[in-house]
């Protein structure tokens, strides 16, 4: 079977939101069976910051990225093109894999940003989250970190020896990661590599074991949407039953109640038949008296989803046009691009950021009074990040104290 590895590694610069940037992607396409040397791709792309972008300054140093340094990134118009061409699978067989799948929404509310229709999420048949895959490894097979927090703790104690400081190696890191458990816990990756249709496959009423960051449950399944990637779900386990939300394009574990063999029942301390008895007399009244609670709505949908039920009839207009990327046809930009509305503001900032040549002085204007009225906003909540990463930096890292000293003095 021929397929390629999509490796792959987003910077994000805030929590995911609609909102939300990336300050780059890095990316490493391997085919399979084959080492390192062969790489096919092998690279790191980066996005310069607008004015209007949300930017957390621990998301900045956690990620060691000096904001400074992105000034020769591309806009993000050229940023999605590029990571479009990227992410073109070559067979149905391919594989994408990252670590913590959330951020790759990331780039889908990017591509809304420059009026792309793309959902990254659906290009790829397989898809693999590591970091689900270290946690269900944890829980059911060989390899056992006591932690899983993230990338570099993860790979250096798997035993990865590059330079993690370096976003390039990183990304290779996950291919260690990824070979390291095909090597140790080969059935569980088996599993995990499932294609779309199975993976989105779950039906109501059927009862499946869940793991999440907070540990391993049982979900009964109460609704699904029509694409099948969000399901709602009463999730238990011996302490604990709410109703939740599971969004399949992270690419969590969901897995046949038979994982949880008697043995694996005794070593978790997990008893299944207690839990199933709880989620079969559950009353879905006592878990919340609101009966639109009970199924998928408006509200479970991920924002690269719920943005386009949003937009009126004009909107969606103004939306498919731009989509063509071609401003040409606009004959009165200011009428669709300035701060009335939410969408409006929207493409001020997409055009002052791609086209800046396409805007008058008034329009210009308009768009650095948003920006401003924006950093206001955000101004306390950027000092107290930037205060507390002062309070809890150790001054003998001189490194780090130098990135923290240029990442407040770019606020």
């Amino acid at each position: 079977m021929s397929r390629n590895l999509f490796y792959v590694l987003p910077l994000p610069l805030s929590a995911p939101s609609i909102k939300a940037r990336l300050a780059g992607l890095s990316i490493l396409r391997i085919p399979d069976g084959v080492s390192l040397e062969y790489a096919t791709v092998k690279k790191l792309l980066l996005s310069k910051i607008p004015l209007h972008s949300i930017v957390s300054p621990v998301y900045l140093f956690k990620q060691h990225i000096d904001p400074f340094n992105l000034k020769h990134g591309m806009s993000s118009l050229e940023f999605v093109s590029e990571c479009s061409n990227q992410l073109t699978r070559t067979s149905d067989q391919d594989i994408l894999i990252s670590f913590a799948f959330r951020h790759m929404s990331v780039l889908n509310a990017m591509a809304i940003q420059n009026f792309y229709y793309d959902d990254f999420f659906e290009r790829f048949n397989y898809v693999i989250d590591l970091k689900v895959a270290l946690n269900t490894c944890a829980y059911f097979g060989n390899t056992r970190l006591k932690q899983i927090t993230n990338l570099n703790q993860v790979a250096k104690d798997l035993g990865f020896k590059g330079d993690l400081s370096n976003q390039l190696n990183r990304t290779e890191a996950l291919h260690f990661i990824y070979q390291h458990l095909l090597a140790q816990d080969p059935k569980i990756m088996a599993f995990l590599t499932k294609p779309r249709d199975k993976r989105l496959g779950l039906v109501v009423n059927n009862c499946y074991v869940y793991l999440d960051d907070k540990g391993l449950y049982v979900v009964k399944v109460l609704d699904v949407s029509a694409d099948g990637r969000i399901v709602k779900v009463i999730k238990a386990n011996s302490s604990e039953m709410v109703l939740d939300t599971i969004n399949l394009d992270f690419a969590p574990l969901v897995a046949p109640l038979t994982i949880l063999t008697k043995e694996r029942q005794v070593e978790h301390k997990f008893d299944l038949n207690e839990v199933l008895k709880r989620l079969n007399e559950a009353k879905l009244t006592e878990l919340s008296n609101k009966a639109d609670d009970w199924v998928i709505g408006e509200r479970d949908l991920p924002f690269y989803k719920s943005f386009f039920k949003h937009l009126n009839a004009q909107e969606q207009q103004v939306f498919e046009r731009l989509s063509r990327h071609d401003l040409r046809t606009e004959t009165n930009i200011s009428s669709i691009a300035n701060n009335s509305t939410k969408f409006s503001a929207f493409v001020m900032c997409y055009i002052n950021e791609n086209f800046p040549g396409a805007c008058f002085d008034a329009e210009r204007k308009n768009y650095l009074d948003y920006c401003n009225e924006q950093l206001k906003r955000r101004s306390s909540s950027v000092v107290q990040e930037c205060q507390m990463l002062f309070d809890n930096i150790n001054d003998k890292d001189t490194q780090s104290l130098a990135l923290l000293k240029r990442i407040s003095s770019y606020f």
